[in-house]
């Protein structure tokens, strides 16, 4: 009871659920600036040339894996309505591969690398790594902060409906998986799809203007299997030109 004699109510202090919610907005917001230059994601279709066209490719027998960085800024732009990609040292590489033999082929995306002559070998990043890099909250402090938790449900609990920050945050996280590398080459055809390396800090550059940086790079795809035999070819070990 207060001095009044009116009988106060009780201070409710918020759950973890609520100041989670409340966290989870507030850094989404902080995002929504970096990442598409306009108000609506825009969902950007990537042209892709005959394999024998690219001078970074690599056959055996019926099978001809070509791999085209993208490295400049305004390149990545062509494919994916984000900034900032080249700044983080995240390098999209669209792997377009022939299958012109009659089985289908499965290749382990996982396992393929990048060769970095001083550094060795850099790991792939599979897709929802790749969206964790892109949505971290403060790009220049990267290093010192963890990338905002991707909500795993349809929709997210920490708000009702989806917001406009929500609707870009699944719409870039979709974007980046609809168009990574899938497992499974059908025979006779030709797929493609990107695989994404981050360079090590002292290999980034504000804008890749040249290939001069990546020049003595090798990528190496070492898990390629014939569905039908279950052979497994020769490991593709492509220098990047």
């Amino acid at each position: 009871m207060n001095g009044s004699g009116a009988i106060g109510m009780p201070h409710r202090r918020p759950d973890g659920r609520t100041a989670l919610r409340a966290v989870s907005f507030l850094c989404l917001w902080c995002l929504l600036p970096a990442w598409s230059a306009s108000g609506a994601y825009k969902n950007l279709a990537v042209k892709v040339g005959p394999v024998e066209g690219y001078a970074s490719r690599q056959s055996q027998g019926p099978v001809t894996i070509a791999a085209d960085p993208y490295l400049s800024e305004t390149r990545i732009r062509t494919v994916f309505d984000i900034k900032g990609l080249s700044k983080l040292g995240l390098v999209p590489i669209n792997l377009i591969i022939s299958n012109q033999g009659s089985d289908a082929l499965s290749i382990d995306v996982e396992s393929i690398t990048l060769l970095d002559p001083e550094y060795g070998s850099l790991q792939v990043l599979s897709p929802r790594e790749a969206a964790h890099l892109i949505l971290r909250k403060d790009r220049r402090r990267r290093g010192d902060l963890s990338p905002v938790p991707l909500p795993r449900s349809p929709r997210p609990p920490f708000v009702r409906g989806r917001s406009r920050v929500e609707k870009h945050f699944f719409e870039i996280k979709d974007d980046i998986i609809r168009k990574s590398l899938k497992r499974r080459i059908r025979p006779r055809a030709t797929a493609w799809g990107f695989v994404f390396f981050q360079l090590p800090e002292s290999r980034r550059l504000s804008d890749f203007r040249t290939m001069s940086r990546l020049a003595s790079y090798k990528i190496i795809i070492s898990d390629v299997e014939n569905n039908r035999t279950q052979q497994k070819l020769l490991y593709f070990d492509i220098e990047l030109k």
